[in-house]
């Protein structure tokens, strides 16, 4: 099990200790979807939440020293199973969850337990069950087995049917401040401030995303970003830029929408989201009026959409960068 290091984030923790109290009382509802932004620490809270619910100690967090504990440490608890979508397939786009997942799913459930306690399942995240898979899913949220808990989280709920949303209890995960996220930031990365408030900007405030970002050089990536769209509004090829983000276009869209919106704010009288006022102030100059952005904006919106289904990365990050573009061709 991918346990996260180091104790519950401090915007979780009181969650988990009422979730943990309604366990020890009896009144946990069989199905929690864990609901929040991507990057809030949905994963982080449901793999302590189900370990803690198989943990043989009374505290919210689970102890660490118990059988129970040691066994979901390594991966190996009998009573516990993890369907991971982003674990199956690697990839920016991760993998889906189908029928025969969610069936070996509710085989498992239907057992008894090994360990004389509960029976645990956690689906992350759940919008990645397809159809089938959700509607497979129903037979055990409208007939759930005793002793059976299922966990499930979702950064877009919108995205599963409303018959399995209307069958979970939903805990909606509200983002930290900015200031907690920063402390907490700063206690696990090895990074300026500068470059952490850069992260938390470009993950749109959320912790983890932030620091999975730090950790992977992303706000290098992003600075790359950044030079490929002033050099394309200098007049360079956008084609031969995009080969560089073939296979990363949903990360090239998010972020020249950023760009666009830091321009966009600036003009107001606003900073910049991304801390990167020279280089949004240069692009701001040679930019068009603000309905030409505006219209920037919502084509990359639609690129975005669209890259939620599987497409050629290249010819993706190609659209992204055209289309941005057409922002300065009038004015470089």
């Amino acid at each position: 099990m991918s346990a996260k290091s180091g104790p519950m984030p401090p915007w979780l923790a009181g969650t988990l200790v009422r979730l943990a109290q309604r366990h020890g009382d009896g009144e946990l509802h069989h199905a929690i979807l864990l609901s929040g932004r991507p990057g809030v620490g949905k994963q982080w809270l449901a793999e302590t939440l189900a370990r803690s619910l198989l943990c043989a100690g009374a505290a919210p967090e689970p102890c660490g020293a118990c059988p129970a504990c040691r066994l979901t440490e390594a991966g190996t608890h009998p009573d516990l199973r993890l369907l991971h979508a982003d674990e199956r397939e690697k990839g920016e786009e991760g993998g889906s969850i189908v029928v025969n997942d969610i069936r070996e799913l509710l085989s498992f459930m239907q057992l008894s337990p090994q360990m004389g306690g509960a029976r645990v399942a956690v689906i992350i995240p759940a919008e990645r069950m397809n159809r089938s898979a959700a509607n497979s899913l129903l037979k055990f949220l409208e007939e759930p087995p005793s002793g059976v808990q299922l966990i499930l989280t979702t950064g877009n709920p919108r995205r599963l049917p409303p018959t399995v949303r209307s069958r979970c209890a939903i805990v909606t995960l509200p983002p930290p401040s900015r200031e907690l996220a920063l402390e907490w930031l700063g206690r696990r990365v090895d990074a300026d401030e500068r470059e952490v408030d850069l992260a938390l900007a470009l993950s749109a405030g959320m912790p983890m995303a932030a620091e999975r970002l730090l950790s992977s050089g992303g706000t290098g990536l992003f600075r790359t970003a950044l030079k490929h769209l002033a050099a394309a509004a200098s007049g360079s090829d956008p084609v031969v830029l995009a080969r560089e983000w073939e296979n990363a276009p949903q990360r090239l869209g998010r972020w020249v929408m950023l760009i666009v919106t830091d321009i966009l704010r600036m003009r107001a009288g606003g900073l910049p989201a991304t801390v990167e006022p020279e280089r949004v102030a240069a692009l701001s100059n040679s930019a068009g009026d603000d309905a030409v952005l505006h219209l920037v904006l919502e084509r990359l919106a639609e690129h975005l959409r669209a890259l939620e289904q599987p497409l050629n990365g290249r010819l993706a990050a190609e659209a992204i960068l055209l289309d941005a573009v057409s922002a300065w061709k009038k004015r470089s």
